[in-house]
């Protein structure tokens, strides 16, 4: 019986220990993909600042103010992109009637250290505390969007702080997920931007964007997120579009989205 016993007990000290050594090879096997080393294409000077983090890192953002906007948006790229080359869209978001604030992550274009789950959240927040430290923006006055890999500290932040609204798009339930549901379902404990169930904390205003034909984060995390937020929110469910090409297939029916959504907000 003791023998019995032991050989149980060996076998589920063998499976625990290979159960704990695949999740963090799955976990690390995630940041890579999520994580991609974007050089920049741009220098600190004129709209570039830099902002000072938790951790001590300094993370670049670009500052296109607008007297005349009621709104703020703090813009969280994807893993994708850095601020150079999102400079178009961002500007074609002041020229909308928004204030824009959008960084680099840690690691990306010109900020200083290593990107991971907790440096991005704490670039968030560094954000946030700029806009009300240094533009006297209270969160109140910030719409937080958040796209693809920015889904991830988009909805970390509005889940603790009181902003005016969340805009996702393109944005995944969690990262195991991007892969396979049964992945994020069977390594939990070692999965990252665990937004799905983040997503009923958040009380401000939701909007999601999210294309039909998406290859990269499946349409169906969009309906998945959307159905785990709180009221108010609304969905653009984009027929054809993909991951990348959701605004220029859209058109001008992504700024009347987004204006419609703004003009919710209220006074």
């Amino acid at each position: 019986m003791k023998a019995r016993w032991f050989r149980w007990l060996r076998a589920l000290v063998i499976a625990g220990m290979a159960y704990v050594g695949v999740g963090f090879w799955a976990n690390e096997t995630a940041r890579n993909m999520l994580f991609l080393d974007m050089a920049p294409s741009y220098w600190i000077a004129g709209d570039f600042v830099r902002l000072p983090t938790e951790d001590g890192a300094q993370i670049a953002a670009l500052v296109l103010p607008n007297p005349t906007a009621r709104f703020t948006v703090l813009y969280l790229h994807g893993n994708a992109s850095e601020l150079g080359r999102d400079r178009p869209y961002l500007e074609e978001l002041r020229a909308h009637g928004f204030a824009v604030l959008a960084i680099d992550y840690h690691g990306y274009g010109c900020s200083s250290g290593s990107p991971s789950e907790r440096a991005l959240y704490a670039d968030a927040r560094a954000a946030l505390k700029y806009l009300g430290d240094v533009g006297h923006v209270p969160p109140e006055h910030v719409i937080v969007y958040g796209y693809s890999l920015g889904g991830g500290p988009a909805v970390e932040l509005a889940a603790h702080q009181r902003v005016a609204g969340l805009v996702l798009q393109s944005a995944f339930t969690s990262a195991f997920a991007v892969e396979t549901d049964w992945g994020a379902a069977l390594f939990a404990p070692f999965d990252l931007f665990r937004n799905r169930a983040k997503i009923a904390r958040i009380g401000c205003p939701l909007l999601i964007f999210h294309g039909t034909y998406d290859k990269v984060v499946r349409f169906e995390q969009g309906e998945r997120l959307y159905a785990g937020a709180r009221e108010p929110k609304r969905a653009a469910w984009v027929t054809g579009a993909g991951h990348n090409n959701l605004r220029p297939w859209m058109g001008e029916r992504y700024w009347e989205a987004l204006a419609d959504f703004t003009r919710s907000l209220g006074p």
